[in-house]
């Protein structure tokens, strides 16, 4: 079965890491098996695209000495990474206190009494 068209989404930055922005289809070449396509047939530049993030938290024993400092942490990056107009996230915890008899309780001590997939709301949505 043949492949008229494939939509290619990439990101470009230099050694260091930062995003190189206004780039123009000649600054570079596309190659598909070491060829390059018949044709593009566009090249859109799309920046400050809406964001969606899920983080999924260990909750289970082993972790239990450090649940907390999980918590934490996904909410500092959460709060640094979104914006809070256009970027949407969720907080989940696995296993889940029903998926596993007596987690429930051990969860309530580590998480503050929340559900482990109900995330705090802090400086607009997340």
């Amino acid at each position: 079965m043949g492949v008229n068209e494939v939509n290619l989404i990439f990101t470009v930055t230099d050694k260091h890491g930062h995003y190189i922005p206004n780039l123009q289809q000649s600054d570079f070449a596309l190659l598909d098996d070491g060829r390059a396509p018949a044709r593009v047939n566009s090249f859109h530049q799309q920046i400050n695209l809406p964001l969606r993030v899920g983080i999924v938290i260990d909750s289970s024993s082993s972790i239990r000495s450090r649940f907390h400092f999980e918590q934490e942490s996904a909410t500092e990056f959460l709060l640094e990474v979104l914006k809070a107009r256009s970027d949407r996230a969720f907080v989940m915890t696995l296993p889940r206190p029903h998926d596993r008899p007596g987690l429930d309780q051990q969860h309530r001590c580590l998480g503050g009494g929340r559900e482990p997939n109900t995330p705090r709301r802090r400086h607009g949505p997340l």
